[in-house]
């Protein structure tokens, strides 16, 4: 899957209701996990840090996709042995781990634990 479409596919999945505005201004051309930074996700609805990354180590990643922003190829591969933990992910910023079905993710930003700025770990 290319960028544009594992974007498009995982805004609809877990920010739906994302104004026009606030993509243009805070994620276009930036990161998707703004969306958990600007606080458009309800803190509720995610886990961050450490929290994120416990949660990210203890589910089924079977089938999962991975998408890293800063890769060359600009298209999503699946999970491999380099992506099944947090730890691994922590030395791999700007990348995006999803569920098959994007029930869940978990995005390792290239400011982790900076101001709670991830891990992002949600699951629907």
């Amino acid at each position: 899957m290319e960028k544009k479409e594992f974007i498009q596919k995982w805004l609809s999945a877990f920010a739906p209701n994302i104004p026009k505005e606030f993509y243009k201004e805070n994620i276009e051309n930036q990161y998707i996990w703004h969306t958990f930074s600007f606080d458009f996700i309800e803190k509720e609805k995610y886990l961050i840090g450490k929290k994120a990354r416990m949660a990210f180590d203890e589910i089924d990643k079977k089938n999962a996709i991975v998408f890293r922003l800063w890769d060359e190829q600009n298209t999503t591969h699946p999970m491999q042995i380099q992506f099944n933990s947090s730890k691994k992910l922590d030395k791999l910023p700007e990348t995006y781990v999803v569920a098959s079905d994007f029930s869940w993710t978990y995005i390792s930003t290239h400011e982790n634990d900076w101001q709670n700025l991830g891990p992002y770990f949600m699951k629907l």
